[in-house]
């Protein structure tokens, strides 16, 4: 299929001023299309706008403010600034945290020590204390008896706050 299509060579002449300054060399002849030639200057125009702006980007900006202004450094300068000390905040604030956790941790060793301590000193009293003979000194030389049943009064347990007792309790 290639080789069946015919070959077409297509000139431009931009220099001499004219609308249409193109040739073409081909043994067929092509119908005028208006559609056609809009195309074409669209293409034309597109290509043209291409050529300028690669100019223009290798082109230095002759002319043109290319540096930034006082305000602009200004702001640069005081978001830097701002970064800089929140930045140094953010440090201090964590290195605080760090001493606090390693604190608490001590203090949480410490206390382990001092419940196992006293649980150990618990167990020794509560091995040590013999009820039997707590009773036998409470009744026989202290002379106390358990109470009988209209001796006991009853009162309901309030959680949230305590009982205090301003006056005796009635007989």
């Amino acid at each position: 299929m290639k080789n069946e299509r015919r070959r077409t060579e297509t000139r431009r002449y931009a220099d001499r001023g004219a609308k249409n300054s193109t040739y073409s060399y081909d043994n067929l002849a092509r119908k005028y299309s208006l559609a056609e030639e809009k195309r074409y200057e669209r293409r034309e125009r597109i290509r043209e706008k291409s050529e300028q702006n690669a100019k223009n980007s290798a082109r230095p900006n002759v002319g043109l403010n290319s540096g930034i202004d006082f305000v602009a450094v200004v702001m640069l300068s005081l978001s830097i600034v701002c970064i800089s000390v929140f930045g140094l905040q953010y440090l201090v604030v964590s290195s605080e945290i760090t001493e606090v956790n390693k604190e608490v941790s001590t203090l949480n060793a410490s206390y382990d020590a001092l419940k196992n301590t006293n649980d150990e000193a618990y167990g020794a009293i509560d091995s040590s204390v013999d009820i039997g003979h707590v009773y036998e000194v409470a009744v026989g030389e202290l002379g106390m008896v358990f109470p009988s049943d209209n001796q006991i009064v009853n009162y309901d347990y309030n959680e949230e706050g305590y009982v205090r007792q301003y006056t005796s309790v009635p007989e």
